[in-house]
């Protein structure tokens, strides 16, 4: 099997899993218990959640954790204290949990603004300053596109949002946790979402990061868990498989980053010359480990069945949008045509991926589609 669907999810670290197992039997008690059992856990959970923010650079803000990085982006977006009249600016190329959650909110009165990208899949920064202004109240955005792999200018939209102080500044950190350095007292974003299943960790836990002093309303009510944010008894197996998954990735992220530098560029240069294939976003602001290719005249439908006969896997896109057919509006938001968007392909490389798939993966497509052409009219 070749796994090229990496930015939709990740083979669980087997080091993780032991983690994960090993809490599974041991710390089977409630953790807001009064008894040891409870305390036990409550203290492990507390030791996970400063362990993540010291990696974070961000001691001094709070950790939520939540069942996902989707939770985490409603938690935040419909938690903040916004009003009617408030503007919010938003991009529609990202992530379906921050442009869906951004946009309920215009059924509370609060405008949503979109703000455009360049040619290049980054956010055009001359438009976002334009559009800022004294009743903007949010900025929200993915630090890493889910789709074209894009690396946002966080430090300078930051530096930017500093004369609206009043501005709250929200990053979705899926795409970037693990695969760059993410240093929150840097970027100066306000709240950072993540989750574990992007950077070989287990599925059904994320995080919401707030800094000091944001305050928001809980999405979950009940039990006053975790400072009143979010009522629910805390799954230490996943949290601490978390922090754990966070531990691996960021001792070797640096290896892994020039290994799936490596591997794109085989891709590159292995497609390049291929009349029908075209690699979009040939720039350096993108991470290595999302490619995103067009083929010509080729439903991207058909030709990942095609692949996955012979047990290769890649996407055409984010897997929370999978079951979109025909026109993307992730797609249409980057500026690309809708007569194209069923031609799109994703790939995404792991720390597992080896140059002989890459070899593989890259033969397979280029006999697949010439294989196809004889059917084209």
């Amino acid at each position: 099997m070749i796994y090229l669907d990496n930015a939709a999810s990740t083979a669980i670290d087997p080091l993780v899993l032991d983690v994960m197992v090993d809490a599974l039997k041991k710390h089977f008690a409630n953790p807001s218990a009064a008894h040891r059992l409870g305390k036990i856990q409550r203290k492990l959970i507390d030791e996970a959640r400063s362990k993540f923010l010291k990696r974070l650079n961000a001691p001094d803000g709070q950790l939520v954790f939540t069942s996902s990085a989707t939770e985490a982006n409603s938690t935040l977006l419909l938690g903040l204290d916004l009003k009617s009249g408030d503007e919010v600016l938003y991009n529609k190329a990202d992530h379906p949990s921050v442009v869906q959650a951004v946009e309920s909110l215009s059924d509370k009165g609060i405008q949503v603004i979109s703000v455009g990208n360049r040619d290049d899949g980054l956010w055009n920064i001359n438009e976002l300053s334009e559009k800022l202004n004294a009743k903007t109240r949010l900025v929200c955005l993915c630090h890493v596109n889910n789709q074209t792999g894009s690396l946002q200018h966080v430090e300078r939209i930051s530096k930017l949002l500093k004369a609206f102080p009043d501005c709250h500044f929200h990053l979705d950190g899926m795409q970037a946790l693990g695969k760059v350095e993410v240093d929150l007292s840097r970027i100066g974003a306000d709240s950072y979402s993540v989750g574990a299943h992007k950077i070989y960790g287990p599925k059904g836990i994320g995080a919401l990061y707030l800094k000091e002093g944001v305050k928001i309303s809980p999405l979950l009510l009940g039990g006053n868990q975790q400072n009143g944010l979010r009522s629910s008894t805390e799954n230490t197996p996943l949290v601490l498989a978390f922090e754990k998954a966070f531990e691996l990735i960021e001792a070797k992220r640096e290896k892994i980053y020039a290994h799936c530098e490596k591997l794109n560029e085989m891709i590159r240069e292995m497609l390049e010359e291929h009349a029908e294939i075209s690699i979009t976003y040939k720039n350096n602001e993108t991470v290595p480990h999302i490619l995103m290719m067009k083929v010509e005249g080729i439903s991207s439908d058909i030709i990942l069945r095609h692949m996955e006969e012979e047990e290769i896997y890649l996407s055409s896109g984010s897997a929370c949008s999978s079951k979109i057919k025909g026109f993307n509006p992730v797609l249409h938001a980057l500026g690309l045509p809708e007569k194209s968007h069923k031609f799109y392909l994703r790939v995404s490389l792991g720390q597992h991926n080896t140059e002989a798939e890459v070899e593989k993966f890259c033969s397979y497509l280029i006999e697949t589609i010439d294989e196809l052409k004889g059917f084209l009219p």
